[in-house]
């Protein structure tokens, strides 16, 4: 194999490891400020809470903290009998939040 050869395919495979590596971390980013959902968890906190009538509404990205990688979007009934909306957030190394709109 020539030189040149072996020179073309090393800057390829370079090429593909920077672009799968900076895919890889932009990836991980997106996850890291759009926040996942937990629709279980979310139910579980809610329902160990006293709410009734749970359900999922979406992600809510901006409705947690930057700590938080689940931040799953709901509505229910209150221990009042009123309807709430909100985010249970949760991330690694830490508890359940409850947070109301």
């Amino acid at each position: 194999m020539s030189h040149t050869n072996k020179s073309s395919k090393s800057k390829n495979r370079l090429l593909t490891e920077i672009f799968f590596g900076v895919a890889g971390f932009t990836s991980l980013l997106g996850i890291g400020l759009i926040g996942l959902s937990d629709e279980a968890d979310m139910k579980r906190v809610l329902e160990d809470d006293g709410y009734t009538e749970v359900q999922y509404t979406e992600i809510r990205s901006m409705a947690c903290g930057q700590d938080d990688l689940y931040r799953t979007g709901f509505s229910a009934i209150n221990t009042n009998d009123k309807k709430v909306t909100g985010a249970v957030c949760s991330g690694p190394f830490k508890g359940n939040t409850i947070r109301l709109d």
